[in-house]
């Protein structure tokens, strides 16, 4: 029971100070603690592009009656149900529900070479643990018990496991191998957009899962008649925020039946909570002795092709957006073969508009993510009768990728009526591509010849969801590490036809029209986010230089860059010019147009305001003014870019960012450190014991230094997953005996 006395006592400390009366001071309190669900429930709907309009809102706990209304009307909920035990709703699940213990054992077995003895005895052991806890529950009188088994699994070399149920509780012959392997492969199928029929699975974890069955009570329901109005108890003076003091009715929850209707302002009071019925809304008891609250909101227009995108419905489509690359992004990670990019991370997803616009990135990497429209765009000028089911392999560096090492698998999506609506892209650094030498960074090629990566200029890898076998034979042949790349690039088509999925679902739920409209919308919004920033600068013209150090023999001079940068605020105009630079070297230096590009635009980025978000939008007030054949522009057939994804981009990023020092205090940041440093490479071999089977993977173990602002001091830091991308490294073979070759 309150203690009213205790309850003014405390909140006289806080209104006091602050001049305000005690009602007001206590509302504001329970508004300021509404709020904070109100974002913590925003986080898992609307930041993950689910609408908590569409739903209702279940509400438990004690405090839930007094402010759940408030709550709902700030989300937009129309209706909420509070269980009339809702205080002790806790207390309630943990009396009925059941009673579930795992017990878990690690035995490794792979499918071509099973040991059904081992994983029996496993099995048996997992079972005979499970049936002395169900011993001493049948002692409490517990009596219905059920026994699962799973398994964590992969394919061979996968980065990360998957649980699946084990279909059955012994091994007994190749039939219930097989049994296991189709689960595999169906749930791996349904989870992550592909599966390997073929391929050798990698058991490595067991666990029982004991199940036991508690009685419950049977849900009682009473069928409801007319819509009644009952009598209040008493009456009370109560503080309704804006409304102030207005006069309500207090009712008593068990003088309540099914069918009773209450109209705000109203109290009713339960053993286990209060609940508060807010002027314009009403209660209701249903059926099964809840209340049903209706928050008084109108029904929403906004649906399908209605033309009506709201704040709050823009944001929801975006978050959706972003959610679905999220999905993307975790399919890779659990299903890559390559440490570089199973832990490191270094690939990206976007979402590409039919008009070949960027939409939507993420967490992706800016040299991934610029270039992806640029090949979509290729996409529809050499495959212009592309089709749904058709996917993509473009890794071509003179025709919009960043280089040869990031092959970029596209996918175009399609409204049910088979119109091109967008397109999604999965970019990811391999681990070999066929270069000349055991490495995807060859400095020092004079030209693609040279540096000798298998180049895809755009080529059909799926025609209607099948594989183009020729494109594989050829990766498969040329690659050092066959079925590592070829783990990797069914990691990435099964992102890709997964967001397919999803964005079908998308254009289903709002229209074609309703998405048009988004698209529109959410470009305008981020134009305008950029415009307003750099209307905040001073006008300028900044000239800044920076200079790669020399690598000798085959760039013994180095290169020196220049940027040029002219800012006019008044048009909510920047343009970045890096035409007056050196033409392309003899080596695989140069940057792509993508690089270049992104990383002028980059630099840009990092000197505005630091909400103002990365795509076509954004984008539209930013100008990169390249040439051909520019060691910062468009690369001139044959020249190598092997390096085109760091060492002078990093450099570009650097002078760009450093120029708007040049407008005074407070504006720019200096100078960053450059990318590769000593514990940046690749560690290729053969490897003795397995017939002199070649291996290739990448490390990523450098630290190094971020920039200073006029503000922080610059960051040091190491790539870690907290912050860049997990440093582990692993090796496919599990090499003992390994070399090393420097990326620069």
């Amino acid at each position: 029971r309150l203690d009213a006395a205790a309850a003014r006592a405390a909140i006289e400390k806080i209104a006091t100070p602050l001049d305000l009366p005690l009602e007001e001071a206590a509302f504001a309190v329970m508004t300021i603690s509404s709020e904070t669900m109100i974002k913590a429930i925003e986080e898992i709907t609307v930041n993950d592009g689910v609408d908590p309009r569409e739903s209702v809102l279940i509400a438990g706990g004690g405090a839930a009656g007094p402010n759940i209304l408030p709550i709902a009307k700030a989300l937009g909920c129309r209706r909420v149900l509070l269980p009339r035990t809702a205080g002790a709703l806790t207390a309630y699940g943990a009396q009925y529900s059941d009673i579930v213990t795992e017990f878990s054992a690690s035995q490794f077995s792979r499918s071509d070479h099973w040991d059904y003895d081992l994983v029996n005895n496993t099995l048996a052991e997992i079972r005979a643990l499970g049936d002395g806890f169900a011993d001493k529950l049948r002692q409490k009188g517990v009596q219905n018990f059920v026994t699962e088994f799973f398994v964590d699994a992969r394919y061979v070399n996968q980065q990360f496991e998957t649980e699946i149920r084990v279909p059955c509780e012994r091994f007994d012959g190749p039939e219930d191998l097989t049994k296991l392997l189709t689960a595999f492969n169906e749930n791996h199928q349904r989870l992550y957009g592909v599966s390997e029929e073929d391929g050798v699975l990698e058991c490595l974890n067991w666990k029982g899962r004991l199940t036991a069955s508690l009685d419950k009570p049977a849900p009682v329901r009473v069928a409801v008649g007319e819509t009644t109005r009952p009598e209040a108890k008493r009456r009370t003076r109560a503080y309704f925020g804006e409304a102030g003091f207005l006069d309500a009715p207090v009712f008593l929850g068990a003088d309540l039946a099914a069918g009773a209707e209450i109209i705000g302002p109203a109290v009713i009071e339960e053993p286990t909570t209060t609940v508060v019925v807010y002027p314009d809304m009403r209660a209701s008891v249903t059926g099964a002795g809840n209340y049903l609250l209706d928050v008084g909101l109108e029904e929403d227009a906004a649906g399908e092709d209605s033309g009506a995108i709201d704040s709050v419905l823009l944001a929801v489509m975006a978050n959706r957006m972003d959610a679905i690359l999220r999905e993307m992004t975790s399919i890779i990670v659990r299903t890559a073969r390559s440490s570089v990019i199973g832990h490191s991370r270094d690939f990206s997803c976007a979402i590409i508009t039919a008009d070949n616009q960027v939409l939507a990135t993420a967490e992706g990497l800016p040299a991934h993510i610029f270039g992806s429209h640029l090949q979509t765009r290729s996409m529809c000028r050499l495959h212009p009768d592309f089709k749904e089911g058709d996917a993509f392999l473009h890794n071509d560096p003179y025709d919009g990728n960043s280089h040869a090492a990031d092959h970029t698998v596209i996918v175009p999506v399609f409204s049910d009526d088979g119109e091109h609506m967008f397109s999604v892209a999965c970019k990811g650094h391999q681990a070999d591509v066929g270069n000349s030498v055991p490495s995807t960074y060859v400095p020092y090629a004079r030209d693609i010849y040279e540096e000798g990566a298998l180049i895809f200029p755009c080529v059909k890898i799926q025609k209607n969801y099948k594989e183009v076998g020729d494109i594989i034979r050829m990766c498969l042949r040329r690659i050092r590490i066959p079925e590592q790349w070829y783990g990797d690039h069914k990691s990435a088509m099964g992102a890709a036809r997964i967001a397919e999925q999803r964005l079908k679902e998308f254009i289903r739920r709002y229209g074609k029209n309703g998405v048009k409209q988004f698209i529109e919308e959410w470009f305008d919004y981020y134009e305008r986010r950029a415009e307003q920033s750099i209307k905040r600068l001073p006008k300028g013209k900044l000239v800044n230089y920076g200079h790669h150090d020399s690598i000798k023999p085959f760039m013994a001079d180095g290169v020196e860059i220049k940027v040029e940068i002219d800012i006019d605020p008044a048009a909510g105009i920047i343009t970045v010019d890096l035409r007056d630079n050196p033409d392309c070297v003899d080596a695989g230096m140069n940057l792509t147009e993508a690089t270049a590009t992104v990383y002028a635009l980059q630099g840009v980025m990092h000197c505005l305001d630091e909400h103002v978000p990365p795509n076509a939008g954004s984008f539209r007030r930013l100008r990169v003014l390249l040439r051909e054949n520019c060691v910062v522009g468009i690369p001139k057939f044959p020249h190598s870019c092997s390096v085109g994804t760091t060492n002078i981009g990093d450099l570009v990023v650097s002078v760009t960012q450093s120029a708007f020092t040049q407008l005074g205090d407070g504006y720019g940041l200096s100078q960053g450190n450059a990318c590769f440093g000593g514990a940046m490479g690749v560690l290729s071999g053969t490897d003795w014991r397995r017939d002199q089977e070649p291996y290739v993977n990448e490390i990523y173990l450098q630290g190094g230094g971020g920039p200073a602002s006029s503000s922080n001091d610059g960051m040091v830091y190491l790539l870690l997953p907290a912050c860049c991308g997990a440093t582990a490294w692993s090796l496919t073979s599990s090499a003992s005996r390994c070399s090393s070759n420097a990326c620069a």
